[in-house]
């Protein structure tokens, strides 16, 4: 037996009618039989994603596995070829310890040549010494690095290199400046900076000064014109912003601050749609001709019925928001 859910009288499981109320149970069974099915089915799509992250996890730790044995090869190949001799060899034991010994010889000197091939790049600076002080407007920066095959940039520029050694010429076009050599390879990078300090004649003082104002000035005008437009489109932001608090949809919002600009607005124009609130029906229609609650195991769910608009009647849990409608 279970409850009708309009009048709260006993009837059988399997009625699609009150006998009592004379109520239709149809949309009622309709959409408890949905909400079932929705949630089996929920149900069996999260076991498969379980299954399938299992899956994945059980793969990408044997790719790891993999990996980190390739990378630690210098460990992992020695600790092979050690069990091999003690396992898989008829040799007597001190034969053993003597192929382990030469095994763990040979991979240390090949741990050491791989070492030195693959070393991280470094950078020597021959001339000039850092805070070097000239008169001249260009100077050369001398060095050597190595590998000789790394690569070598200067200030972001690629440089050029002969068999290890770089000759750079360096513009100074102020009274401080730095250069940053960075070179680098697969393995890593070294960086060094070098300050050169330049002395100028009373002209290219003057005329150092003089582009500093125009670069000033042209600066200055810049941020003005920014401020302008920054000033302009917040105007006009405010004056849309204050056309739009005089419409319905903004006097809806004012009233109800906690709803959102695009929802307002569908209530302005007296649209429904799934998702809207109970609160926002009331809004539009009023209080309802009928609310009825039901609980058939899955929580509560309301019904809330007017009877003079099309449609009527609205469907939702108890977060008040509608689910369907008919």
């Amino acid at each position: 037996m279970k409850k009708c859910p309009y009048c709260a009288e006993d009837i059988l499981d399997e009625a699609t009618k009150c006998k009592h109320c004379k109520s239709d149970l149809r949309e009622i069974i309709a959409r408890q039989a949905r909400t079932e099915r929705i949630k089996k089915e929920m149900k069996e799509q999260e076991e498969k994603r379980k299954k399938l992250n299992k899956r994945y996890i059980k793969v990408a730790s044997l790719i790891a596995t993999a990996i980190a044995s390739i990378w630690l090869w210098n460990i992992t190949i020695p600790i092979i070829v050690v069990l091999l001799i003690w396992k898989k060899t008829k040799l007597n034991r001190e034969r053993k310890y003597i192929g382990t010994a030469l095994a763990i010889v040979l991979f240390g000197i090949l741990t050491g040549l791989h070492s030195y091939i693959n070393r991280a790049p470094s950078i020597v600076i021959i001339e000039p010494n850092n805070d070097f002080v000239i008169q001249v407007a260009e100077t050369i920066v001398k060095g050597t690095i190595d590998p000789k095959n790394a690569a070598l940039n200067i200030n972001g520029t690629f440089i050029q290199t002969e068999n290890g050694s770089f000759n750079y010429i360096a513009k100074l076009k102020g009274e401080k400046n730095i250069f940053s050599l960075i070179v680098s390879n697969n393995n890593g990078q070294s960086e060094q900076n070098l300050t050169i300090n330049r002395i100028f004649t009373e002209e290219e003082l003057a005329e150092y000064e003089r582009q500093k104002a125009e670069e000033e000035a042209k600066r200055q005008a810049t941020i003005e014109a920014r401020k302008k437009a920054e000033e302009g489109r917040k105007a006009l932001e405010l004056a849309e912003q204050k056309v739009w608090e005089q419409s319905k949809a903004g006097q809806i919002c004012k009233a109800h601050p906690e709803w959102p600009k695009t929802d307002c607005e569908r209530l302005a124009d007296n649209r429904i749609w799934i998702g809207m609130t109970i609160d926002m029906l009331k809004y539009q229609r009023g209080l309802p001709n009928s609310s009825n609650p039901s609980n058939y195991g899955a929580g509560i769910e309301w019904q809330w019925c007017w009877h003079d608009y099309t449609p009527s009647c609205f469907y939702g849990d108890n977060d008040g928001i509608i689910d369907s409608y008919n």
